[in-house]
């Protein structure tokens, strides 16, 4: 993932850079320097914030499921998926 695409997704899914730098343990200073192309982030740093936008979203998408199918049935559709080894 390039520091482009990390902008791209953030705004897609409405991820604050705030919100991105808590769960990626950064600040949210060297987001905004990576997004306006101040500084190129390492690719130590970019597999961190791919990271922390996958969970993210991850959250949003259980969230709206839950809202939509309830908690019983993602709480079943979970479990069958951590039988078969999936996270």
């Amino acid at each position: 993932m390039t520091a482009t695409e990390v902008r791209l997704v953030r705004r897609e899914f409405n991820i604050s850079q705030n919100a991105l730098a808590r769960e990626a343990g950064c600040s949210q200073a060297l987001i905004s320097r990576m997004e306006s192309e101040d500084m190129e982030p390492s690719e130590d740093m970019l597999r961190r914030l791919s990271s922390a936008l996958h969970r993210i979203v991850a959250r949003q998408r259980d969230a709206k499921a839950r809202v939509y199918f309830g908690d019983a049935v993602i709480d079943q559709i979970n479990a069958a998926a951590a039988a078969f080894g999936e996270p």
